[in-house]
């Protein structure tokens, strides 16, 4: 979706950020971060999985919940802004 946004393609996701009212740069950072905060946990956990590390994989998970709790967050302040088409 970030790709999308800052080439400014056509459809849905190249116009989030117009319904969200964000700027269109800010918008490509917020679900690129989120991406890649994503697959970072994901490689983190496996990486630790393979370790057999059991307290890194705790720490690592209770991250992840921070994450989640702060994702939510921010996609209901983004809700609060959004202006539908109809």
């Amino acid at each position: 979706m970030s790709f999308v946004t800052i080439t400014k393609s056509q459809g849905v996701n190249g116009h989030m950020y117009f319904y969200y009212r964000t700027n269109r740069i800010v918008f490509a950072l917020y679900k690129l971060v989120v991406a890649l905060g994503a697959l970072f946990t994901i490689v983190r956990l496996s990486f630790f999985v393979y370790k057999d590390d059991k307290v890194k994989i705790i720490t690592t998970f209770i991250h992840f919940v921070i994450f989640i709790v702060l994702l939510i967050i921010c996609e209901v302040y983004l809700e609060t802004r959004f202006v539908g088409k109809g």
